[in-house]
């Protein structure tokens, strides 16, 4: 129990530190579509924000792997789901509650059609 808790807590840190790097990352690409076709044609200025961007993701997937391998259940069974949850993820591969989620995202979608043209 103790190592599960250690494990999630050292992810959950390296987590956010990794979401801020990627914000920082998104802001830079961001500057990047602002600029000119012919700046953003010079290769040279692009490849180092490319490499930052794979090593970011690379380190993410290492950590995450890493903490997978020390506790697997902590890892993969976060706290916040239910034991159903849980055991619903394992033996299908997907959580209840993500309907809820699925139903509210095609709700704000227009591919519903509206009630009072009917």
């Amino acid at each position: 129990m103790i190592i599960s808790l250690l494990v999630e807590q050292s992810f959950s840190e390296f987590f956010e530190k990794w979401v801020f790097q990627l914000k920082q990352l998104q802001q830079l690409q961001q500057q990047l579509l602002k600029l000119s076709d012919e700046t953003r044609r010079n290769e040279a200025e692009l490849r180092p924000l490319v490499s930052k961007a794979t090593n970011l993701h690379k380190e993410y997937y290492t950590v995450k792997w890493a903490a997978a391998r020390d506790d697997v259940l902590a890892f993969f069974c976060p706290i916040w789901s239910s034991p159903l949850e849980n055991a619903y993820s394992w033996v299908t591969g997907w959580k209840p509650s993500m309907l809820f989620q699925l139903a509210e995202s095609l709700k704000t979608t227009s591919w519903f059609p509206c009630r009072g043209s009917m």
